[in-house]
């Protein structure tokens, strides 16, 4: 939606309407789940937020890629200003282990405790991932348990039709026995 501005005062009537989100004015939205220290810390959004990945597949390859430049990031971050930084990540479909990692500072000064930060992050996905195939279990035991029954259902309302198409059956023999004695002992009353 952008015009090229073409003199400059154009450019700077352009660069006067274009919106840049704030703190103020972040009408991105802000970025969910951070805190700082245990009180929730607010940081603008720069971008939309993205749609949703439907498809499992293609997501697992876009985190892996994301991730990678995420863990790039942080390695820069932590060298270039002497922070403490740690980071687990782990997609809900990979089939490999947790992926983390601890900022040389971290890791120097507080070895056991990157470790640990590494390990509890690890058990707590591990846990989470166990608990999803806990849950896919159960429902497939549900959905097998719903067939069965469903399956009992069928068959007993098709003995339940066989039964039915016996009971027209003698029915309609019956009837075509009483026509016939109605026949039959109607001549012999006149």
């Amino acid at each position: 939606t952008d015009t090229v501005p073409t003199s400059r005062s154009n450019f700077l009537q352009v660069a006067a309407t274009r919106r840049k989100p704030t703190q103020a004015n972040p009408f991105h939205g802000h970025v969910d789940g951070v805190k700082r220290g245990n009180a929730p810390y607010a940081i603008h959004r720069n971008k939309r937020l993205p749609n949703v990945i439907e498809n499992s597949r293609d997501a697992s390859r876009r985190f892996s890629r994301l991730l990678n430049k995420i863990v790039e990031k942080c390695e820069d971050a932590s060298r270039e200003t002497g922070c403490w930084l740690f980071l687990g990540a782990q997609h809900t479909s990979a089939r490999g282990g947790t992926i983390s990692y601890a900022s040389p500072r971290l890791r120097s000064e507080a070895q056991s405790t990157a470790s640990t930060l590494a390990t509890e992050f690890n058990g707590a996905i591990t846990t989470l991932l166990s608990a999803r195939r806990a849950d896919a279990v159960e429902l497939q035991c549900k959905y097998e348990e719903a067939q069965a029954l469903k399956q009992a259902a069928d068959h007993q309302l098709l003995e339940q039709q066989k039964l039915i198409d016996t009971y027209r059956q003698q029915y309609g023999e019956l009837n075509s026995a009483s026509v016939v004695v109605s026949g039959l002992s109607s001549p012999m009353t006149d």
